[in-house]
């Protein structure tokens, strides 16, 4: 993967995300490090590591193991939506506010998410525009429009997930 990843993306690229990574607390490194490494203490790993007898996650209620898997992509409890949600939104604005300090000045960028005071439109702003002036899914004008989409998935649902977007 590091191999494809140095042929693809640029080294300036590269360099800005190994800045942002840098300016990550030890806290989040640690619990990236432990969630890719599948060490999160979740209850099927507590009772892999005989610290408690049952593996089924109390928070959805569903029957279901708590796995990395499901702690931090399926599980429907309130918190963990809540959680997913903001976790998203953390990482849209990061993307986001990336893009908009990298742009050319005549771009315009429209966000899911509330920047106020760093230069991007609302996403509804691009759709009242395309309903006033577009009958179709077509771009207005001799613009083009670059949609990014923030997909965050488990490894089992990537090939899935690559599926859908691109079918």
């Amino acid at each position: 993967m590091a191999k494809v990843v140095t042929e693809v993306v640029t080294k300036k690229n590269i360099t800005l995300w190994s800045n942002a990574v840098n300016e990550l607390t030890d806290s989040s490194l640690k619990f990236i490090r432990k969630s890719f490494q599948q060490l999160l203490p979740t209850a099927a790993n507590l009772v892999r590591w005989k610290r408690i007898t049952d593996p089924v996650c109390h928070l959805c209620n569903n029957g279901q193991l708590q796995t990395n898997k499901h702690v931090l992509s399926n599980c429907n409890s309130a918190p963990a939506l809540t959680r997913y949600t903001r976790r998203h939104n953390f990482v849209l604005e990061k993307i986001a506010e990336w893009i908009l300090e990298t742009k050319s000045s005549y771009r315009i960028v429209f966000a899911d998410v509330e920047l106020s005071g760093h230069g991007a439109r609302s996403m509804g702003e691009l759709f009242e525009v395309r309903t006033l002036r577009s009958s179709g899914p077509s771009c207005y004008g001799n613009s083009t429009v670059s949609v990014l989409e923030l997909t965050v998935c488990h490894e089992t649902n990537l090939l899935k997930t690559y599926a859908v977007q691109t079918g």
